[in-house]
């Protein structure tokens, strides 16, 4: 059974409803084997001017949400086994007979929805993928823990107009267990990203911050605005540890105004960032740096030399510790005539030890030995 389609329409796929750029729970790869398959053959004209599908991995699901199999694609030609329910088991791991089924794109975290009508299960047989049209993505939804939030940027620009926020001496004590850093005073802009406003640097003593407002002659937002409520927050200089400040009074902005105050409490903050998986343990030796959840794949360090031209290589090492010996071939036997005894590898050359007279000008000369024994007797 062969089916040849000629064009394969790759659409949005929304995960929400007339969402665009919506966030998608990111599809799996599959190893599957369950007996029985149909083939799916991309033919090279199916990635014409697509570069995406360089590097990435097409996925084939039935209607019914079962991932029937994935395959890895280079760009420029592949294959896709998409296997067929095994009836002898009572779960259903594979697609039924003449079960449609669909296609997805990832690249990366990139995912592109293949729509096409043709595509319907049947053993044994397969489809031909000859062409294809990208038109939209939408981005994986990937896993985040909680941990230290980005670097805040304490950069801000000076309007001309601010507000006085002074922070007394009570209030500086309220701040001493966290240590010396900067504190700044943010607004929202109009893209509803926290800008800092204003900022001072504090080492334990009273300060003064002016929060600057925004800049009416211009039309984006660079300040506060009248009666926007000020954010504070606090960055420590020594490990970038950050607090959500509460200052008492907690004054909102106002133009000219000068608020001091006398007391302020504090939390600490941290922020949900990207899970990277790998192994956390320094002294590990395939430690990762960027990974910040440990997959339990730490290999411990075993020492050793790892160069296998080496005499003394070690195969269960991971980490050269510069002990190799190079190979020195010769006779290695103590007892041979030809004992060689810096050689470390013996190259089967090692010669017996053949005891006699060695002088030819004697009466009892022995051609045949190499050593000799003091028999020699004169002619």
């Amino acid at each position: 059974m062969k089916k040849n389609i000629q064009n394969i329409i790759l659409t949005i796929m929304f995960c929400l409803p007339f969402q665009v750029n919506a966030q998608c729970d990111l599809p799996f790869e599959v190893e599957l084997n369950s007996g029985s398959n149909m083939t799916l053959l991309l033919q090279p004209t199916f990635f014409t001017d697509y570069p995406e599908m360089n590097n990435a991995f097409i996925i084939a699901t039935t209607e019914s949400g079962v991932v029937i199999g994935s395959a890895q694609v280079d760009g420029t030609q592949g294959s896709i086994a998409a296997w067929g329910d095994d009836s002898i088991t009572p779960d259903i791991d594979g697609a039924q007979g003449g079960e449609s089924f669909s296609l997805q794109l990832v690249n990366g975290v990139d995912i592109y929805d293949i729509i096409t009508d043709d595509l319907n299960y049947a053993t044994n047989s397969f489809i031909l993928l000859t062409a294809s049209t990208l038109n939209f993505n939408c981005q994986a939804a990937l896993p985040t823990i909680e941990g230290p939030c980005p670097v805040l940027d304490f950069s801000a620009l000076n309007t001309s107009s601010n507000m006085t926020l002074f922070i007394t001496s009570d209030g500086a004590d309220d701040l001493s267990n966290i240590g010396n850093g900067s504190i700044g005073v943010f607004f929202t802009d109009d893209n509803g990203i926290e800008v800092c406003g204003g900022y001072a640097d504090f080492t334990g003593d009273q300060i003064q911050i002016s929060a600057y407002s925004d800049d009416s002659t211009t039309p984006e937002k660079d300040g506060f605005t009248e009666g926007e409520i000020i954010l504070w927050k606090f960055q420590d200089s020594t490990d970038g540890n950050q607090f959500i400040l509460t200052a008492s009074p907690n004054d909102v902005f106002t133009s000219n105004a000068l608020s001091i105050v006398e007391s302020i409490s504090y939390q600490s903050l941290t922020c949900q960032v990207l899970e990277v998986l790998g192994c956390t343990d320094s002294s590990a030796q395939n430690f990762n740096v960027e990974a910040n959840s440990d997959d339990g794949s730490c290999i411990l360090i075993v020492n050793g030399c790892t160069d296998a031209t080496a005499f003394n290589y070690d195969s269960s090492a991971n980490t050269d510790d510069e002990s190799c010996i190079p190979v020195v071939n010769g006779c290695t036997d103590s007892t041979a005539f030809n004992y060689d005894s810096s050689a470390n590898t013996d190259n089967e050359s090692c010669i017996p030890v053949v005891n006699g007279c060695t002088d030819a000008t004697a009466f009892n000369y022995d051609a045949i030995a190499n050593t000799d024994d003091s028999s020699c007797v004169a002619v």
